[in-house]
């Protein structure tokens, strides 16, 4: 018996989240395509890029892409850990990359509901104008009459 030749880290990963400081340098990003054409990122670890394509080939998952994601650890010292990015940093920005799309028709991608976290679903500027044009407020800064 030998070892397995790939070992999936974290499976449907916000890879813009990762501290990939804390991954071996095996470490490899997979961007794959469900049935239901939802568009994934996996980080696995493996020595070849052909051991992860058949993996997930086997699976019936249409790969996209497979990169190295540039870790740092050697992977006969250490194993890989997913680690988040501090948050509380100040000027850190939020993600603009999303890592979960459905593909249209047209073959574009779309995310799909990515609400960053202590944020509203409507904006602030939306409930003010449903507001007034209820009725049922005034908006700020103007006087009631």
């Amino acid at each position: 018996m030998s070892k397995a030749k790939v070992k999936v880290v974290g499976e449907k990963v916000e890879i813009d989240r990762v501290d990939l400081s804390k991954l071996t340098v095996d470490c490899h990003g997979v961007e794959y395509t469900t049935e239901q054409d939802m568009v994934y990122v996996d980080i696995v670890r493996s020595y070849t890029m052909v051991d992860i394509f058949d993996l997930y080939h086997d699976d019936k998952k249409k790969v996209c892409k497979i990169w190295v994601l540039g870790g740092k650890l050697n992977p006969k010292l250490s194993e890989a850990e997913i680690v988040l990015k501090d948050k509380k940093r100040v000027g850190i920005k939020l993600p603009t990359r999303f890592s979960f799309y459905k593909l249209d028709q047209m073959g574009s991608r779309s995310p799909i509901c990515y609400q960053a976290a202590g944020t509203s679903a409507v904006s602030s500027t939306t409930s003010v104008a449903a507001a007034t044009a209820s009725g049922s407020g005034s908006a700020p800064g103007s006087s009631p009459s």
